[in-house]
C-alpha cells in the first residue's frame, strides 16, 4: 500500500515546485501591471517588457516600424498582450480591465487584427466572469469584422467564440451548430495556425457530445484531436485532449481507460506553462478515486487541485474544487466540511461582487468615454461661439458701449439655452439608443434564426424545422409585444389615446386575459389561480386596464418557473377595488423596483426561458394607470421569491 503512494508523492512534489515558480511568474506579471498603471516613464519600460517577452508566445503581431514612432500605439498593444496574458492565468477581472481602454482605440484607428483580437479576449473574460449578456455583442462585432476583412482564420475563431458562449451557457445543442461550421470552415485553411485551431474546435466538439450525453461520438471527435496534437507536440493541447478523454471514459464507466488518461495527461501538464489545465486533471483524478471508492487517494488528489488552484487564485474552478472536498469530508470530518462549504459560499459571493466590479469599470470607462466626446463638442461650439463674438466686436467697434449689455445678456441666455437644448439631446439620444438597441435585439434575433434555417434547411428534420418555426415566432411576439408597447406608450404621450370611462366588470377581462394566456401558461407548466369574486363593477377606461392587466399578466408568465403558480386577485378595499398579480418566478431588488418607471433606466431582464423583455410594459402600465387615476405598487421579498404587482383603482371617482 505503501508503495501504490509513492507516485503520488513524487508528483506532488514536482507540482510544488512548479507553483513556486509560478508564484513567482505571478508577481513578476503584477509588477507589470503596476507599472503599466503608472507615470509615463514606468508605463513606457513596462510595454517595452511586455512585448520583448510576451508578445510572440502569444501570437500578437506588432508594426516594428510603429512601435517605434508611436508611443500609444506601443502602449496599447503592450495593454492587449498582458491582457491576454492575464486571461490565461485565470485573472478575468484585471484582463477586462486592460481590454476596456484599447478596443476602442484599435476600432476606430480600423487596425482589425488587433480589434478582432480585443473584442474576442474581452468577450472570452465576460463569459468567465458570468457577464454574457454583454459578451454576445462583442462576439457579433467581432463576427462584422472578420466578414469585413473577409479573413477565415478570423470568421473560424468568432465562431469558435459563439460555440464556447453557447457551451457556457449549457445550450450544447446551440455550441454544436457554431463549433461544427467553425470546423467546416477550419478544414479549408491552408495557413500554419489551422492544425492548432482545428484541435481546438474538435475538443470543443467533444465536449459539446460529453454534455448532450453522446459521449460515444465524443470520442470519435477526440481521436482526430489526440492526433493532431500528438503531432505537433503542443503540450498545452496535449494535456487537455488526454483530459477530455478521461472524461468521455469516465461518463461511460470505463474506469481504467479513464485512469489511465488523466495519468497521461497529468503527465503531459508538468511540461506546459499553464497549469490551470493540471488543475482540471486533478480534479477529475479525485472524482475517479470517489466512484471506485478510493476515498483518501480522492482525498489526495483534491488536496492537490485545491492549493494549485488557490495558489493560482481560480476562484470559479476553486468553488467546484471545494463543493467536491465537502462531499469527500462531510460524513468522517464534519468540522472541515462545514469549513469548506462556507469558503465555497464566500467564494460564491466574491464571484458575483467581481462580475458587478467588472461591470461598473466597463459602464464608467464607456461614461468617461462619451463625456469627453461631450467635452471636446462643447469646447468647439464654445470656440466657434468666441470667434463668432469676437467678429461682432470687432465690426461693431463703434457700438462697443452702447450693445456690450445687449451682448452680455444675450451670451448669459444662449448658455443657458445650449445647456437646455444638450440635456434634450442627452435625454433623446438615451432613449432612442436603448429603442434602438431592443429593436436591433429582436431584428437580430429572428435573422439569426432564418440564417440557421436557411443554411440548414436541406439537412433538417421536420422536427428541427418545426423547432426552428418555434423559435422565430417567439422571436416575432416579442417584437409585436414590443412594438405595440412602444407605440401606445409614444400615443399616451401625445395625447392620441383618448380617455373613455365607462362602468364595467373587472371579471370579464381577467377571464379573457385567463384564456388568451392559456397556451403561454400551458408550455411553462404555469398554474394559474384566480382569487376573485364572481363580479367587480369598476369606473374607468376599459381598454386601459386591460392593457394593464395584459402587461402585468405577461411579465408575471416570462418571469415564473416552470411548474409554478401564478395568481390574480380581485377585492374591494376601503374605496379602492385592487388588481393583484401575483408570481413565483423571479423577483426583484429594493434598487430595481424603484427604478420601475423611469425610461432612461428601463430593466431589461431575460426570462426564465430566455424570454427577452422591452422594459416598455410597466411603464406603460404606470401612465395607463395615472390616466385613469390609478396607482401601481410592486412588492417582492428579494430575487428569486417571486413578485407581487397591485393597481389600486378609485372607487369614489366621479363619473364624468
Amino acid at each position: 500500500m505503501r508503495c501504490s503512494y509513492l507516485p503520488t508523492i513524487i508528483i506532488l512534489l514536482l507540482s510544488c515546485s512548479t507553483s513556486i515558480c509560478r508564484a513567482q511568474g505571478n508577481e513578476e506579471l503584477q509588477t507589470l501591471l503596476h507599472e503599466l498603471r503608472a507615470n509615463n516613464l514606468g508605463r513606457t519600460e513596462a510595454s517595452r517588457a511586455i512585448l520583448r517577452d510576451f508578445a510572440n508566445a502569444y501570437n500578437i503581431a506588432i508594426d516594428t516600424l510603429r512601435r517605434d514612432a508611436d508611443s500609444t500605439y506601443t502602449y496599447s498593444v503592450a495593454r492587449l498582450v498582458l491582457a491576454q496574458v492575464l486571461h490565461e492565468q485565470g485573472d478575468y477581472t484585471n484582463s477586462t480591465q486592460l481590454c476596456n481602454g484599447i478596443i476602442n482605440y484599435f476600432y476606430d484607428g480600423q487596425d482589425t487584427v488587433h480589434a478582432f483580437t480585443s473584442l474576442i479576449l474581452q468577450s472570452a473574460n465576460f463569459i468567465q466572469l458570468g457577464l454574457l449578456a454583454d459578451a454576445v455583442p462583442l462576439i457579433v462585432k467581432s463576427q462584422a469584422l472578420a466578414l469585413s476583412a473577409a479573413d477565415s482564420v478570423l470568421q473560424v475563431r468568432a465562431l469558435s467564440m459563439m460555440g464556447t458562449l453557447y457551451l457556457s451557457v449549457d445550450k450544447p445543442d446551440a455550441s454544436m451548430v457554431y463549433t461544427s461550421e467553425a470546423i467546416e470552415q477550419c478544414r479549408q485553411i491552408h495557413r500554419g495556425v489551422k492544425e492548432k485551431l482545428l484541435t481546438d474546435l474538435l475538443c470543443k466538439q467533444s465536449e459539446a457530445y460529453l454534455k448532450l450525453g453522446n459521449a460515444e461520438q465524443g470520442l470519435i471527435a477526440l481521436a482526430e484531436a489526440i492526433s493532431m496534437s500528438d503531432a505537433n507536440l503542443d503540450w498545452q493541447l496535449r494535456s487537455k485532449t488526454h483530459r477530455l478523454l478521461g472524461d468521455l471514459y469516465l461518463a461511460l464507466g470505463r474506469m481504467p481507460k479513464a485512469e489511465q488518461a488523466y495519468l497521461e495527461a497529468l503527465y503531459l501538464s508538468q511540461q506546459e506553462v499553464n497549469l490551470t489545465q493540471r488543475v482540471f486533471i486533478l480534479r477529475q483524478l479525485s472524482e475517479l478515486r470517489l466512484q471506485q471508492k478510493r476515498h483518501n487517494d480522492a482525498l489526495v488528489y483534491n488536496t492537490r487541485a485545491l492549493h494549485l488552484s488557490d495558489s493560482l487564485r481560480l476562484a470559479g474552478l476553486l468553488r467546484s474544487i471545494l463543493w467536491q472536498r465537502y462531499q469527500l469530508t462531510r460524513e468522517q470530518n464534519p468540522a472541515e466540511a462545514l469549513r469548506n462549504l462556507e469558503r465555497h459560499i464566500y467564494l460564491g459571493d466574491s464571484l458575483v461582487n467581481s462580475a458587478v466590479q467588472t461591470k461598473l469599470s466597463v459602464l464608467h470607462e464607456r461614461y468617461e468615454r462619451q463625456l469627453r466626446e461631450q467635452q471636446i463638442q462643447v469646447q468647439q461650439l464654445q470656440i466657434s461661439q468666441d470667434r463668432y463674438a469676437k467678429l461682432i466686436l470687432g465690426a461693431s467697434i463703434f457700438l462697443l458701449f452702447i450693445l456690450s449689455g445687449l451682448l452680455y445678456w444675450l451670451t448669459r441666455q444662449r448658455k443657458k439655452r445650449l445647456q437646455y437644448m444638450e440635456e434634450i439631446n442627452i435625454s433623446k439620444n438615451r432613449f432612442f439608443s436603448i429603442i434602438s438597441h431592443d429593436a436591433k435585439n429582436h431584428a437580430i434575433a429572428i435573422q439569426m434564426v432564418l440564417g440557421q434555417l436557411l443554411t440548414y434547411y436541406s439537412s433538417l428534420t421536420s422536427e428541427q424545422i418545426k423547432e426552428f418555426l418555434v423559435q422565430l415566432k417567439s422571436a416575432a411576439d416579442m417584437q409585436i409585444e414590443f412594438l405595440l408597447n412602444l407605440l401606445n406608450w409614444a400615443r399616451l404621450q401625445l395625447d392620441a389615446i383618448p380617455y373613455r370611462p365607462v362602468q364595467f366588470d373587472v371579471m370579464e377581462l381577467v377571464h379573457k386575459n385567463a384564456a388568451f394566456f392559456a397556451l403561454p401558461l400551458s408550455n411553462k407548466s404555469l398554474q394559474l389561480i384566480l382569487d376573485c369574486p364572481d363580479s367587480v363593477v369598476l369606473y374607468a377606461d376599459r381598454d386601459m386596464v386591460d392593457v394593464i392587466l395584459r402587461n402585468l399578466l405577461s411579465n408575471a408568465v416570462k418571469f415564473s418557473h416552470p411548474n409554478s403558480a401564478i395568481t390574480i386577485s380581485v377585492y374591494e378595499q376601503a374605496h379602492e377595488v385592487v388588481l393583484q398579480v401575483t408570481d413565483r418566478g423571479l423577483g426583484m431588488t429594493g434598487e430595481q423596483i424603484a427604478k420601475i418607471g423611469r425610461i432612461e433606466q428601463r430593466m431589461l431582464h431575460t426570462g426564465t426561458r430566455g424570454e427577452k423583455g422591452s422594459g416598455l410594459g410597466l411603464i406603460l402600465c404606470m401612465s395607463l394607470a395615472r390616466t385613469n387615476g390609478a396607482r401601481i405598487e410592486v412588492e417582492s421579498e428579494g430575487q428569486g421569491r417571486g413578485t407581487r404587482v397591485r393597481v389600486r383603482f378609485e372607487t369614489n371617482r366621479k363619473k364624468i
